[in-house]
């Protein structure tokens, strides 16, 4: 991963913890993520965040479709299908799992972004109510 992105990320992140902040933070899995992940872990660790990391997939025809899009190329995405080959081909970009942890799993094949968006704000309120539900380990 980019020095200069990992830093930023890091940095963005240690001031969202700082700040009491909530954060989604969004990317596709490539090969350099493990780096982030270990050192986004032990800042979490370090500052004791809690985290929720949500999966997003869909049915690859649907993803295809989806990167074509005018919406990406307004917003300087990746919308190259051959390049997008190319990339998953190499191995650069994978269907990652990252760490082990809290994962909410969603299949947006059938969604629109709003619909995922309010999907996504359902799932979290349902598992922090089932969180909350849940008996406390008797402290020490």
């Amino acid at each position: 991963m980019q020095r200069r992105r990992l830093h930023i990320w890091l940095h963005l992140f240690r001031q969202a913890i700082e700040s009491e902040l909530d954060l989604i933070f969004t990317f596709a899995f490539e090969r350099t993520a493990d780096e982030f992940f270990e050192q986004f872990l032990a800042l979490c660790t370090e500052l004791g965040a809690q985290l929720l990391f949500v999966r997003l997939h869909c049915a690859s025809d649907t993803l295809r479709s989806r990167m074509t899009s005018d919406s990406r190329k307004t917003r300087a995405k990746l919308t190259d299908l051959t390049l997008f080959d190319q990339l998953i081909d190499s191995g650069f970009l994978y269907e990652g799992r990252g760490p082990t942890g809290d994962w909410l799993e969603i299949d947006t094949t059938n969604s629109t972004a709003d619909e995922t968006a309010a999907l996504i704000v359902q799932r979290l309120h349902e598992h922090e109510q089932q969180h909350e539900q849940q008996p406390q380990a008797p402290s020490s």
